[in-house]
């Protein structure tokens, strides 16, 4: 299967931890693409944000202050 059988709001998380490995390791690019696309958004989306930066023990330089 290349995706999820239940929609994604009704999925377990282990059913998306499953597709998301399958789509890791995928012999096909496309779909190795897709789950490095959606990693990379993610991830972007966590270190963007300033509520998660105590829990990454993330210090903001103070040049930046002001900007963000």
């Amino acid at each position: 299967a290349l995706g999820l059988r239940p929609p994604w709001q009704d999925a377990s998380a282990e059913q998306v931890r499953a597709m998301l490995e399958r789509w890791r390791y995928s012999r096909l690019t496309l779909l190795r693409s897709a789950y490095q696309g959606l990693h990379g958004l993610l991830y972007a989306s966590w270190y963007g944000d300033p509520a998660s930066w105590h829990a990454a023990a993330y210090q903001q330089p103070a040049i930046m202050k002001g900007y963000l």
